[in-house]
């Protein structure tokens, strides 16, 4: 082969860089995903010899109507189970496809888990192709930070009793539809230019899900408000964008709308119906939960980051006052993480004078999640 000549570079400069290709990446992009899951796995695999225990009894392993697949699926079995119905209708289909034996569902609830931490991913991932933070430091390693955020969400310890106690299915599944339509709506609002039927399926996935959300458990009541805080933290908001949101925040009104039907279309009697549904196992009045509740999270939020001294069935101590010091310190705690979610907010926007990196929005946005 001869030497190459100043004749056969044209006219270029021979003294400039050559740009050389960009070497492909290690990391096959399958890869986090494939780490995550193996992880969750290896997490979890105890789970599949475990037995049914407090509710598990009662709810799944001895009610005969599911192991009636067709009439949960019926109206009937709408009128059985009217706010939970989609997760009952999963335990149906554990019962006709995987037997009465504990494994099948133990099964299925690590498949739903592992689900949920795949969204984590895709959902971290789709975060950092947004408008707001594209520009991020951390963008050119989204796939790491989506890896590590997964990785955490599905092992976890603080996750054990929703991904082991088969009743539990009911929040972990709605988890699992409350991501999934969050990343559905991401999703489609970074491919907004595409209409027609495509567009309009993708549209429709966001609200199936959070229906089907909504009538798996009542926590999923939320779900459009976290959309619409998505929609704020990671796009320029117009009024049309808005408008585009009615639909979605509409889906809010199902919860309410069933608690309604349930009772009878009577309104106080749908009150009293929500009033039993959070009085479960508890006599408190409502100052007494607000005020025990406020030291729960914060011990919640210490589990998450030390996970130790768990407990199935904490006996957790009561407090009647929002003047206890405990209730005090609690807030403390909480007031100041607000805070903190609004100046990150406020420093990541257009018009901060110095603003930070655009990736504090995203620990922002997950604050006012929380």
């Amino acid at each position: 082969m001869r030497p190459s000549t100043h004749e056969d570079q044209g006219a270029a400069d021979p003294a400039a860089p050559v740009a050389l290709p960009a070497p492909p990446s290690r990391v096959p992009a399958l890869a986090p995903l494939a780490a995550v899951l193996a992880l969750g796995l290896a997490a979890y695999a105890d789970a599949l010899g475990g037995a049914f225990v407090f509710d598990d009894v009662r709810l799944v392993r001895d009610d005969p109507f599911l192991r009636e697949l067709g009439r949960v699926l019926s109206p009937e079995g709408l009128r059985q189970f009217p706010h939970r119905w989609f997760a009952f209708v999963t335990f149906a289909l554990n019962h006709r496809v995987l037997g009465p034996a504990p494994w099948g569902f133990h099964a299925v609830n690590v498949a739903i888990h592992l689900g949920c931490a795949a969204l984590v991913l895709a959902l971290v991932l789709l975060a950092f192709r947004t408008p707001r933070l594209a520009g991020s430091a951390l963008a050119p390693h989204a796939r790491a930070v989506a890896f590590v955020a997964a990785a955490l969400f599905v092992a976890h310890p603080i996750q054990t009793q929703a991904v082991t106690y088969v009743v539990q299915r009911m929040t972990s599944l709605a988890t699992l539809l409350y991501l999934g339509a969050v990343v559905a709506w991401l999703r489609w609002r970074l491919d907004l230019p595409a209409r027609g039927a495509a567009g309009a399926l993708r549209y429709g996935a966001v609200l199936l899900l959070a229906l089907l959300a909504m009538k798996t458990k009542e926590i999923a009541f939320t779900l459009p408000f976290a959309i619409l805080l998505a929609e704020l933290a990671f796009f320029d908001t117009t009024r049309a964008d808005l408008v585009r949101l009615v639909p979605v925040l509409a889906t809010a009104a199902v919860i309410p709308w069933t608690w309604l039907h349930a009772s009878g279309a009577s309104l106080s009697g749908a009150l009293r119906a929500a009033e039993a549904l959070t009085h479960v196992q508890t006599d408190l009045g409502r100052l007494a939960y607000l005020a025990t509740e406020l030291p729960v999270q914060v011990s919640y939020l210490f589990l998450v980051l030390l996970p130790i001294g768990q407990n199935v069935d904490p006996d957790y101590p009561i407090h009647r006052s929002l003047l206890d010091p405990e209730v005090l310190a609690a807030a403390a705690v909480l007031v100041p993480l607000a805070a903190l979610a609004a100046w990150l907010w406020a420093r990541t926007g257009r018009a901060a004078a110095r603003p930070l990196d655009p990736a504090a929005r995203l620990a922002a946005f997950g604050i006012g999640w929380w």
